[in-house]
């Protein structure tokens, strides 16, 4: 066996052994789902077009992954590395056509040191989906522009229309693909029937959640404006929010670029090719690597818009493969036992970390409060309490969105929610269903301001009868105050009726 079969069979079995990390840790460790993916579940079963802060197709897949398992977390673990393997495969089809199999192999290894690909991964919501969907749309554009198939062209769209559904914020993704078409490179499949198809397929996928979103007044759109909202008569916000956010995602960068100049430190670099095909791969590449962020701090630069940091999780999929094209590096045995090297020493930091906060910060009060909350006896403890009053399942339930998603997520009945009692938020809620079938109205006494809210909430159902609270400890830490959980029963109208006889 080659040298290089040996290396390239060590950087396969070091991504599945990635993969299968970031699997087992949260399965093993992690007592409670995320908040992002109890309510991605709340909306996913209700099967809308669209809801208030996304679109439609994380919250659709992180409710079928759980049908896996109902109540478990480990489904929505294992999505989390369906989303991080096929971003992979996707690097690799294109840095294979650039590279050969094993720089781009090295290439997808680099990338597995960046946060966004392991320890963030657990929480599954739509930034971890980008990170697939991005990547299919570069690499059948990538197909695309140089194979020139219809097939190619077609899929090119459909996964434009699925980032799309995933995101809004891929925009700035189907922008920087679109730039690559004003190119000289470019400009010439206007005059060809391909680019139209996928422009069609695009809009045909999206189409759906499109008329959703004129039905609802752009609700989302504005949702994401105003978590981004910046003060536009402040000149600093349109210096300080993009400057904030780029050194934000230069920090998440802060291992993958040393080990990659240590790579290449003190060795000759193989001679790059002026062949017409392969600069407009480059141009491609690069508009891929660095557009998407350039936008995004374009648009903070002239709006003022605050930018969060976890927007950039699908910005660096191609950063790697673009770093090996153009500095030309060669793979020498050297270098080679250094990156697994750095590979291993950042997979166990990174693994600690997680260890640490899971199971040994709770020690010292030092929980994860989402990670750490008692979630699933919250809801099997509602849920029970139902049963033993009324024969039928319990559909319906107002709460917060945490509360609320911990109730729909764990409990076996699985009620849709009717968030802080607002319709508007909660579109599903057939408000006449709700007083006939009945339900529960939960909220946390520990917090003063839910607990006023709710009091205020229980004169709009006069029949709500309001029940003892009850607590339940916090996983890994007996000490911290316990979770005072409140809670009032809609008595089914029925049950009313008889009662009133």
């Amino acid at each position: 066996m080659t040298a290089t079969h040996s290396y390239n069979r060590t950087l396969l079995l070091a991504l599945g052994v990635h993969c299968l990390l970031w699997f087992l840790l949260p399965t093993l460790l992690q007592p409670n789902a995320n908040l992002d993916v109890v309510e991605g579940l709340t909306w996913g079963q209700e099967w809308q077009l669209g809801y208030d802060k996304h679109p439609l197709l994380a919250p659709w897949l992180t409710y079928a992954i759980t049908l896996l398992s109902p109540a478990s977390n480990w489904p929505i673990f294992l999505l989390s590395q369906i989303a991080v393997v096929t971003a992979f495969c996707a690097q690799y089809a294109v840095g294979r056509t650039f590279l050969g199999k094993q720089p781009a192999l090295v290439a997808v290894l680099l990338l597995t040191l960046v946060p966004y690909y392991n320890y963030l991964t657990p929480e599954f919501n739509p930034n971890i989906l980008q990170l697939a969907i991005w990547a299919l749309t570069v690499m059948f554009g990538f197909r695309a522009i140089n194979h020139n198939r219809l097939w190619d062209w077609a899929l090119l769209g459909v996964c434009s229309g699925l980032a799309m559904l995933t995101k809004y914020y891929s925009v700035v993704l189907l922008l920087s693909v679109a730039c690559y078409f004003l190119t000289p490179a470019g400009r010439p499949f206007w005059r060809q029937k391909g680019i139209y198809i996928a422009l069609i397929a695009a809009v045909l996928v999206w189409l759906p959640n499109l008329i959703w979103l004129l039905d609802h007044d752009f609700s989302t759109i504005r949702y994401g404006a105003a978590r981004g909202s910046g003060n536009e008569k402040a000149l600093a916000d349109h210096l300080i929010n993009p400057l904030r956010f780029g050194l934000s995602q230069l920090a998440v960068l802060i291992i993958l670029l040393p080990t990659f100049f240590l790579l290449i430190r003190g060795e000759s670099k193989q001679s790059s090719s002026a062949e017409p095909s392969l600069r407009a791969n480059r141009t491609f590449l690069t508009l891929i690597a660095f557009g998407p962020l350039f936008i995004t701090l374009l648009i903070s630069l002239s709006t003022g818009m605050r930018l969060r940091s976890m927007w950039g999780t699908p910005l660096f999929t191609f950063l790697p493969l673009w770093l090996m094209v153009f500095s030309g590096v060669l793979l020498t045995d050297v270098r080679m036992k250094k990156l697994i090297r750095v590979w291993v020493v950042t997979s166990l930091f990174f693994a600690s970390v997680f260890v640490t906060e899971m199971l040994i910060a709770p020690q010292f009060g030092k929980l994860k409060k989402r990670a750490h909350f008692p979630g699933e006896a919250i809801a099997t403890k509602l849920t029970t309490e139902w049963q033993q009053r009324y024969p039928q399942p319990l559909k319906y339930a107002v709460a917060s969105i945490w509360l609320g998603g911990n109730l729909a997520y764990y409990s076996d009945q699985h009620p849709s929610i009717l968030y802080d009692a607002d319709i508007s938020r909660s579109p599903w809620i057939d408000e006449e269903a709700l007083a006939r079938e009945g339900g529960l109205i939960v909220w946390n006494e520990s917090m003063d301001g839910e607990m006023a809210q709710y009091e205020t909430l229980l004169k709009r159902y006069p029949h709500a009868e309001v029940q003892p609270p009850f607590q339940y400890s916090w996983h890994m830490n007996t000490t911290k105050e316990p979770v005072q959980i409140g809670w009032a029963i809609i008595p089914p109208a029925r049950s009313i009726i008889a009662d009133s006889e």
